[in-house]
């Protein structure tokens, strides 16, 4: 930052740069560096481990089969996933079709 005025502020570039040297305050903030990344390793046993699920947020279907997207309880939403209907629980499938009623209800309920 080279200047500081009432709502802006000049910024140094390149000399042989076309962006325009003052910026309004409102879009300058502060830099920490790079966003860590966060991954979610899936735990060593995962033949036999069950994946609970928190919500499901769509369904659509994929070459004939029934896929339903899937946010994981306790994961981060980069881990959500669209699953075929055979990895899922009938519980699962209990909360996706309540979920269905509810919005329709909602939906007819506001005509």
């Amino acid at each position: 930052m080279l200047e500081i005025g009432t709502n802006s502020v000049r910024l140094k570039f390149p000399k042989n740069s076309r962006a325009h040297p003052w910026v309004n305050i409102s879009r300058v903030q502060l830099y920490f560096g790079p966003r860590p990344e966060i991954f979610t390793e899936p735990p060593k046993d995962d033949i036999d481990h069950d994946y609970p699920v928190d919500r499901i947020m769509g369904h659509k279907v994929m070459n004939g089969v029934d896929h339903y997207y899937i946010h994981w309880k306790g994961y981060p939403a980069e881990d959500d996933s669209w699953e075929p209907v055979t990895n899922l629980t009938p519980e699962s499938l209990k909360l996706w079709e309540d979920s269905v009623k509810t919005r329709q209800i909602t939906r007819n309920s506001q005509q």
